[in-house]
């Protein structure tokens, strides 16, 4: 585990384990200016896909729309920033620490939106929203994921066809899998793990029973989200009704053949799925376990709360 932003290197943190979950560690800071930034972990030291996670403190003038963005080759984007503090100095915004935007401060939005249109992968990266009289550990972080192929497709040359990822899974764009949202597992991500379950074989369990307040980070592309159920910077809101899953970002059709669950969407008599359309129970099944990435969904949320 690690810090990247806003060091110039990257610097290792010591850990210990977290009792409360198998292969998972915590870290303890024992400084207030140690806590904001870019974290990272990693499953083992040769390991080059390291999962991030982003903590901001409770100055930050903005919050971020989320933690991260992620999307193809091609796509347009609205990286989003909401103002929660009132101060008299232009806003701007930097991406990898550089300067790329500013609002004079008579016409700073409650809501400020740097737009980026046909997305290059040269776009990804760490996008930080601050007043420009603010220090470095007043900005709000959200980060850019950048999936190298377009819509649909992956492969070496974006030459294959993606599945069709249910339930919000994000197709990686090398593999050709499918990154299911934390509460879903399968290889389409259409088996439900149910309230307060998560886990690439939902046999972890959050602490509360509901997964309340905690962000799940995953390996890109899928970046960060809520478990599924909740929304909302801290994931602390639940689902407006008729919305289910990670971030409530799904809508249920479930019509007059069943009723919409906000952990696992549409709730039928013998069929599940967004729209009941599909035969059969949506139940969880034991399978063996098999983690590498993931790192049992990577608790970094969990490890590091907001405030």
């Amino acid at each position: 585990m690690g810090r990247d932003f806003p060091l110039t290197h990257p610097q290792s943190l010591p850990v210990s384990p977290d009792t409360a979950y198998h292969h998972a560690s915590k870290i303890e800071w024992k400084t207030r200016s140690d806590i904001f930034g870019e974290f990272y972990c990693r499953a083992r030291k040769s390991d080059k896909n390291q999962i991030y996670t982003y903590k901001m403190l409770n100055e930050a003038a903005f919050l971020p729309e989320s933690l991260t963005i992620t999307v193809s080759i091609g796509e347009d984007v609205n990286i989003s920033f909401t103002r929660r503090k009132v101060f008299a100095e232009d806003a701007v915004i930097y991406k990898n620490g550089s300067f790329i935007h500013s609002v004079p401060k008579n016409e700073i939005p409650d809501i400020l939106v740097y737009p980026v249109q046909g997305v290059k992968s040269s776009d990804a990266g760490l996008y930080t929203a601050r007043s420009i009289a603010g220090a470095k550990s007043t900005s709000a972080i959200t980060r850019l994921i950048v999936r190298k192929c377009k819509p649909g497709l992956w492969g070496p040359s974006c030459e294959h066809g993606c599945p069709r990822c249910s339930n919000g899974g994000v197709c990686h764009d090398e593999t050709g899998e499918c990154i299911c949202p934390p509460g879903f597992k399968g290889h389409t991500c259409d088996t439900v793990c149910g309230e307060g379950k998560f886990g690439r074989t939902c046999k972890e369990w959050c602490r509360d029973g509901y997964c309340r307040s905690m962000v799940f980070c995953q390996r890109d592309p899928y970046g960060c989200s809520c478990g599924t159920g909740w929304r909302g910077f801290n994931c602390s809101e639940a689902c407006s009704p008729g919305f289910y899953g990670a971030d409530c970002r799904l809508t249920c059709e479930c019509g007059d053949k069943g009723k919409c669950d906000r952990f696992r969407g549409c709730v039928c008599v013998g069929r599940h799925g967004a729209r009941c359309e599909k035969e059969g129970k949506n139940l969880v099944t034991s399978t063996p376990q098999t983690l590498h990435y993931h790192i049992k969904a990577m608790l970094m949320r969990l490890l590091f709360p907001w405030f």
